[in-house]
């Protein structure tokens, strides 16, 4: 499986869609990234009986 975030309304993230915002908008993409992986790992030890 791959993860690809992709923002098509940076506001939604609280983020303006300009350039210098670029860093902060990266940092949060990545936060939504890393809470995604978080729940599928916890997914993976589930045992279905």
């Amino acid at each position: 499986m791959r993860i690809e975030t992709i923002i098509n309304a940076p506001r939604d993230l609280g983020c303006n869609a300009r350039l210098p915002n670029l860093d902060d908008l990266q940092t949060k993409a990545r936060a939504v990234n890393r809470r995604i992986l978080d729940a599928e790992r916890v997914g993976q030890g589930c045992v279905i009986t």
